[in-house]
């Protein structure tokens, strides 16, 4: 028998590792004969996938929430679930401060979700149900059949989940738990199942995914990400390869190779480095120096010419004094990353960085992620003008509004956290790959002429 067919609305907050997650849900759900509505007031339940990796993503995350249970209040809704890294992280918080979500969803309840929201319709009483995860040790599997909520031409491929490093800032090992590699054949799977579906750029993620691999066994260990993504250049339809969310104690020479040799590879890496003076690395925990980080940058650059390198930086970490952060400003002069990402430090229970000694004061802490950021405006915008001429490699994304106009995207640029390209001469084709010559500025976006096709 037909299961009744539930009305829901998601939102799905947070990185593209929780949209992974969220596209999984989705197409579970729709499976389970769950109708996905545009708008809250249609929807009988809404389902929050939350992110709680700062605190930033949690002022979001209660924002999100409570406006869905004031759509409950007001009767709109039957139900609210709330899913995601924030229930996996602080359960009995949550229970006590939204009193009236009727689920509660960790990571292990994902595969079961759709039966556990028809239980809650079926409770005469109000208080919520807890599901919550398991620790993350099982093995990391295919996710296939997503309803990816991404444009059609592009997607976000997961490779491994969790962290086995010990970043004494970061909260995500005891979210996600361990590092675990999909096996290749999975990952290798669901990159056909997406190019098939009219994928032409995948976008290759995970907590650490240069690391990729290392718990692999004997030739999958061995050949790591680079061996994964020479694979990858070998599916039909898959045009580029984009690689985020890299660590700089894992970047080999074989990786540089295949970027450098492999022209599916957009040559493109996102490194977060956080930070580059040793005093701050090492109450980091991030297992590199200064030195090393300086001597990595001049590797990538010389091994794979013409790199677009994005990194984040954490400005008031606990701890930096002045001196470490005008290092960071040296260094990121020197380096010129085309793109970067600056944060202010959070301090998140749990974490050994929550502890130390010499917490910045918040407006130290602003100050010097707005000097870090109008300096690396200052660097883009000078790159930016350094192209003016070039002819280089873009996608087109949509449509600009005008005729014989599209918004795109130069190699140089991830979705959503880089710039765009106005192209002239481009038709509406999203995902169509080619080449165009650079123009000029509009604000911090780039403009130019789309020329050919690859």
């Amino acid at each position: 028998m037909a299961k009744k067919p539930i009305r829901m609305f998601f939102i799905s907050l947070g990185c593209p590792k929780n949209l992974v997650d969220s596209e999984v849900m989705l197409g579970r759900l729709v499976q389970e004969n769950f109708h996905l509505c545009a708008d809250p007031d249609d929807a009988e339940v809404a389902i929050v996938n939350t992110c709680s990796f700062i605190d930033d993503a949690r002022v979001e995350s209660t924002e999100v929430i409570n406006e869905m249970l004031a759509a409950k209040e007001a009767g709109t809704l039957k139900a609210v679930v709330v899913t995601g890294c924030w229930p996996e992280h602080e359960k009995q918080k949550l229970v006590d401060e939204f009193p009236g979500v009727n689920l509660f969803a960790g990571f292990a309840a994902y595969p079961k979700l759709g039966e556990h929201i028809r239980k809650t319709f079926k409770r005469k009483k109000s208080s919520s149900s807890v599901f919550q995860v398991r620790k993350q040790t099982q093995p990391l599997t295919a996710e296939t059949a997503r309803l990816r909520v991404t444009p059609r031409h592009y997607a976000y491929l997961r490779v491994a989940d969790g962290c086995s490093n010990t970043c004494s800032f970061c909260v995500i090992p005891r979210i996600r738990g361990r590092f675990r590699s999909k096996k290749p054949s999975d990952v290798l799977a669901e990159a056909k199942e997406l190019a098939a579906d009219g994928v032409k750029e995948l976008i290759i993620i995970a907590q650490d995914t240069t690391s990729y691999g290392k718990d692999l066994d004997g030739r999958k260990a061995k050949e790591g990400l680079a061996g994964l993504l020479r694979k990858m250049a070998e599916i039909d339809r898959i045009e580029w390869i984009r690689v985020l969310y890299g660590h700089p104690a894992t970047i080999s020479d074989e990786l540089l190779d295949v970027f450098a040799g492999e022209h599916k590879i957009v040559k493109y890496l996102d490194l977060p480095l956080q930070h580059v003076s040793d005093n701050v690395l090492g109450a980091m925990r991030r297992k590199t120096t200064g030195r090393e980080t300086g001597e990595l940058i001049e590797r990538i650059r010389r091994r794979v010419p013409g790199i677009a390198l994005r990194t984040s930086l954490i400005a008031g970490f606990p701890g930096e004094t002045e001196k470490d952060f005008c290092e960071l400003v040296g260094f990121v002069k020197g380096a010129r990353f085309e793109r970067l990402g600056v944060f202010q430090y959070s301090r998140e229970p749990g974490t050994g960085a929550a502890e130390l000694p010499g917490q910045v004061p918040d407006d130290v802490k602003a100050a010097r992620f707005n000097e870090l950021s109008e300096l690396q405006e200052k660097i883009m915008l000078e790159y930016h003008k350094s192209l003016a001429g070039e002819i280089v490699p873009v996608i087109i994304d949509s449509d600009a509004g005008e005729e014989d106009k599209a918004v795109g995207r130069t190699f140089a640029d991830a979705p959503d956290i880089d710039p765009v390209i106005l192209l002239e001469g481009a038709d509406t084709d999203a995902g169509k790959t080619g080449l165009a010559r650079i123009a000029g500025l509009s604000g911090l976006d780039l403009t130019g002429e789309f020329i050919e096709s690859e």
